[in-house]
This record gives structure tokens, C-alpha cells and sequence, in this order.
């Protein structure tokens, strides 16, 4: 079954940002400054989308529910992030700009995993498997 680009894209998006949060985990342990909860949270969020992106480039339909979830909560961050950011900071106007960017980004995701057509496709990957298994 031929995975679509878009698929694709958003696998190795997925695949950048968990090395990207890995190698911060590793930095922050080996730094030896930082609190030990920081090193565990960001490695865990690291391994949660390196695992989603390797979900994804097989097609596996949990790793697109995950994603949904991993992105509508990245939506409602970037919302109170707006909201929230200090006024009268001169880097207000470019944390702003940068949380509207993400809060796009991640709903053209988000409407992307649940068009019909990629649905579909997680969904036959899925019928395929169990019956070459069976």
C-alpha cells in the first residue's frame, strides 16, 4: 500500500521533533544543572513521538489517534500561550506569531488525520495485516 505524502511528512516531522526532544534529555542529564523531573519529562515526550512516528510511517491507526491527541493538546497550549505571553515584552510579538504558527500547524494536522481518505488508508493497513496473519 502506497503511503501518501502528506503521511509521509508528518512521520518525519514526528521522527525530528522526538531526536530533537531525546538529544535536549540527553543534554540536560549530562549538564548536571537541571531538575531531574525536566530530564524525565522531555525524554519521555521525545520517545512518546519518535514512537508515534514510527507508528505512522506503518500505518499503524493508534499512532494516528495518538498523534490527534498529541496535536489537539499542542493546540491548547499554543492558545494559552498567546493568551498568557507577558505584555509589553519586545519579544511578545514573536512568541506570538510563533504560537499562531504552531496552533496552525497543528490544526491542518489534525484535519488532515481525520480526512476520510487517510482514515481509510490507516484502516485497510490494519485489514491487510490481520489477513495475512490469519
Amino acid at each position: 500500500m502506497k503511503r501518501p505524502t502528506g503521511l509521509t511528512i508528518i512521520s518525519v516531522f514526528h521522527l525530528v521533533i522526538g531526536i530533537f526532544l531525546l538529544g535536549v534529555g540527553l543534554a540536560f542529564a549530562l549538564s548536571g544543572n537541571t531538575q531531574p523531573i525536566y530530564i524525565y519529562l522531555v525524554t519521555i515526550i521525545g520517545a512518546i513521538y519518535f514512537i508515534i512516528s514510527i507508528g505512522l510511517f506503518m500505518l499503524k491507526n493508534w499512532a494516528r489517534i495518538t498523534a490527534i491527541v498529541m496535536f489537539s493538546v499542542a493546540i491548547i497550549e499554543n492558545v494559552l500561550s498567546a493568551v498568557f505571553i507577558h505584555k509589553g515584552d519586545y519579544a511578545t510579538v514573536i512568541e506570538i506569531s510563533a504560537a499562531i504558527f504552531r496552533l496552525a500547524v497543528s490544526v491542518v494536522i489534525i484535519v488532515y488525520l481525520l480526512r476520510k481518505n487517510i482514515k481509510s488508508i490507516f484502516n485497510r493497513a490494519g485489514k491487510e495485516i490481520k489477513e495475512h496473519v490469519i
